[in-house]
């Protein structure tokens, strides 16, 4: 789907969130546990460098600006701001797992990649298209816009 420009930077940070998804997701079921905290490392990594701020710019900026346009206590929004609950929890627990010198399970980060992947099309396939609707179009412009995030 063609993303309005303003919410285009936004979009594209999803790319890397799915691509760090799928490389759980489809960890092998038996994978042993050196590869299993292999690919917990790479996904902390992402979301270190990325994800968290990613999920940080959504709920201080692009929220925000929503509501000053539209109603934010929308089903989807209230989902999102569920699922980033959910999700940072999930992470932190991976996070624990392998500060503890231990490695979650492959179903655990799978699950994890399942659902990490499942949110970003929410946002992409629901939530922006919501955002792009709602807005007026001269709010989705200029320098209030969400393109500055």
């Amino acid at each position: 789907m063609r993303r309005h420009p303003s919410l285009a930077p936004l979009s594209r940070e999803h790319l890397p969130a799915l691509m760090a998804g799928r490389a759980l997701r489809d960890l092998p079921a038996d994978a042993g546990e050196a590869e299993g905290r292999a690919a917990a490392a790479a996904f902390l990594a992402f979301w270190r460098s990325d994800g968290s701020a990613h999920f940080r710019g959504e709920e201080e900026l692009l929220l925000p600006w929503f509501s000053r346009h539209a109603q934010v206590d929308r089903p989807e929004i209230v989902r999102m701001l569920l699922e980033h609950a959910e999700l940072r929890g999930r992470i932190a627990a991976v996070a624990e797992r392998l500060a503890e010198g231990g490695a979650p399970t492959a179903a655990a980060l799978r699950d994890l990649g399942t659902r990490f992947m499942a949110h970003v099309r929410l946002e992409e396939d629901v939530v922006f298209p919501m955002m792009e609707a709602a807005v007026p179009p001269e709010a989705l412009e200029g320098p209030s816009g969400p393109g500055l995030l």
